[in-house]
């Protein structure tokens, strides 16, 4: 193989290996993260992982209580509303440093809210 390709896949793979860590979140919500990874990573990568756990302790709380699916899903939504709120902060820290973006880094900021928004708003609107 290549030496400058081996190079290039040893960078990407250390690369790759901190994303979702401790210090990747830690830095993901002081907005020192891009535009791109703290709108598209810090948006929607964890959503991966918790969408079907959401998913799954709402079908479990059923077993428990069958009315009970919708009330914790709800609030789970909530969380997820929260964690969103945190990171449209750090969406909008970034849009500031990024005018290179143009107006897309308005157009980011303002699906985050949006996305903030509903579920807070569907989360609040199922648990009360």
């Amino acid at each position: 193989m290549d030496p400058r390709l081996a190079q290039e896949i040893d960078r990407t793979l250390a690369e790759r290996g901190r994303y979702f860590t401790p210090r990747w979140f830690a830095r993901l919500f002081r907005g020192r993260l891009s535009l791109a990874d703290s709108f598209w990573t810090g948006m929607f990568g964890p959503l991966l992982v918790v969408v079907p756990a959401m998913v799954l302790l709402a079908m479990l709380s059923k077993g428990v209580d069958p009315a009970a699916g919708l009330p914790v899903f709800s609030a789970l939504l909530v969380v997820v509303g929260l964690y969103w709120a945190a990171v449209t902060r750090a969406v909008v820290m970034a849009a500031w440093r990024s005018p290179q973006a143009g107006g897309w880094r308005w157009t980011a900021v303002a699906v985050a809210l949006l996305l903030t928004l509903a579920a807070l708003w569907g989360g609040l609107r199922g648990v009360l």
